[in-house]
């Protein structure tokens, strides 16, 4: 089997690490260090049927470990069934004997009369040949599989945002801000992350999380997930991926991020 990830760090991703049941099955490295995005495809071969947990995670180029992303594997066995033709009935006709009675005439002479007797009675019994029940042919029903959906990957409603302006520490209004977005596909999503930056600071990076159906939510706090320096245009995209490896990226929207002098 192929397990398929992708993984994004700013500084680039270092190595990824791939998990059966809880214990590392093999670490291998980046095919590209120097993107911050990577896709990688590593090999597993089940040891037998049953229900396995896959978990990857990955390591940025500065030595730090991201979150596992786990996915449950069902692996099943090949049931050959061969049926059974049962034989054809034999069939057996009965020819029942046939009984016919004659009668003479009998004719008298020197008779004013001539007596005839009834005509000849010609009796046929023919018994009732038994109908034998039809045969039954049991039917086995054979389960129709059904194709998954193919995805042509995600797209995004408009974003939401608590307010416009929040601040870098508490004195001058809420220090906050949530913003929650629409991530539409016919398959599910395995990760959504946010990228942000103010002004020409570093981009920073968030997991959302999934709140209801297919809304995703993230609250960034001024001083916390955003740094108290440098204030100005706070500028953020959305990146989705897919169960079926396929990601795409928002555009870019903006907050303001003010700077308190209470």
């Amino acid at each position: 089997m192929d397990v398929t990830s992708h993984f994004y760090h700013p500084s680039g991703v270092k190595q990824i690490e791939l998990s059966v049941n809880g214990s590392a099955l093999r670490t291998d490295p980046s095919p590209d260090t120097k993107s911050d995005f990577v896709f990688i495809t590593q090999k597993w071969s089940p040891p037998a049927p049953g229900e396995y947990r896959l978990s990857v995670r990955a390591q940025s180029n500065g030595g730090d470990w991201g979150d596992s992303a786990t996915a449950a594997v069902t692996v099943g066995e090949v049931v050959t069934v061969t049926p059974t033709i049962p034989a054809r009935p034999t069939t057996i006709t009965v020819t029942p004997p046939t009984r016919v009675i004659t009668s003479t005439v009998v004719t008298r002479t020197n008779t004013p009369a001539i007596v005839t007797r009834p005509p000849t009675n010609t009796s046929t019994n023919t018994p009732q040949l038994p109908t034998r029940p039809p045969t039954n042919t049991p039917t086995r029903s054979v389960p129709t599989t059904v194709a998954p959906p193919v995805s042509t990957g995600p797209t995004f409603g408009s974003p939401s945002a608590s307010r416009t302006l929040f601040y870098n520490i508490a004195g001058c209004g809420s220090t906050e801000v949530t913003i929650n977005i629409a991530v539409n596909d016919s398959v599910s999503m395995t990760r959504v992350i946010i990228s942000y930056r103010v002004g020409i600071g570093a981009t920073q990076t968030q997991t959302m999380s999934n709140t209801t159906n297919n809304l995703w939510s993230k609250t960034l706090r001024g001083g916390q997930e955003v740094p108290t320096t440098p204030t100005g245009t706070l500028t953020y995209s959305i990146t989705a991926t897919n169960s079926q490896g396929k990601s795409a990226t928002s555009p870019n929207y903006n907050l303001t991020y003010s700077n308190c002098k209470p």
